[in-house]
């Protein structure tokens, strides 16, 4: 295989390995009007229902997974591969689609159910084997999940579905502190 002078190596092969490395393979360009319009529709359904400004939105597009803040549905990032495996996330464009915009990708991509997605993960810092064989499973037949080690994921075939599938995530949130206090009052006495 041919090396080209003129292009020099990847930022990513010089940084951390454990951290996630985004990998462009062209330059971005617009969307289809219809994918931009179901990103911000997405957005205002699920904004009312989040705390702040965190999380990241998907939708499919063809093969690939488009993602954005939640707070800034215009700023898409096209998802080609997701590589948990290698911790390495392959886009056309050069954004970082952050570990909860891989985490997402990668959801989406597994599930083929759904069309639409929402992560909330403040405390991921990359995308490992370890995490998805946590979040996965959660997810096996299910369309929201509260994980406390990790955050909140909603999924859905339209914008609505993913606000029901949230509430239904925050709800289990609430459980799940319910339960962290009973036992420890239990325990504190």
């Amino acid at each position: 295989m041919e090396h080209r002078p003129d292009i020099a190596p990847h930022p990513a092969s010089e940084e951390d390995p454990d951290r996630l490395h985004v990998l462009w393979a062209a330059e971005p360009g617009p969307l289809p009007d219809d994918v931009t319009q179901d990103m911000r529709q997405l957005a205002d359904a699920l904004e009312p229902h989040v705390d702040g400004d965190g999380g990241m939105i998907g939708t499919r597009f063809g093969r690939r997974v488009i993602v954005a803040p939640l707070n800034a549905p215009e700023d898409t990032v096209d998802i080609a591969i997701v590589d948990a495996s290698r911790n390495l996330v392959l886009t056309m464009g050069g954004e970082d689609p952050t570990p909860e915009g891989a985490l997402l990708a990668q959801i989406l991509e597994v599930r083929s159910d759904v069309a639409y997605g929402f992560v909330e993960a403040p405390e991921l810092n990359g995308l490992t084997m370890s995490v998805l064989q946590q979040t996965l499973p959660a997810l096996r037949g299910a369309t929201s999940a509260y994980l406390p080690s990790l955050g909140h994921i909603a999924l859905g075939k339209r914008p609505q579905e993913v606000t029901g599938a949230l509430e239904t995530a925050l709800a289990q949130e609430d459980e799940h502190d319910e339960d962290a206090i009973d036992f420890a009052d239990r325990y504190q006495a």
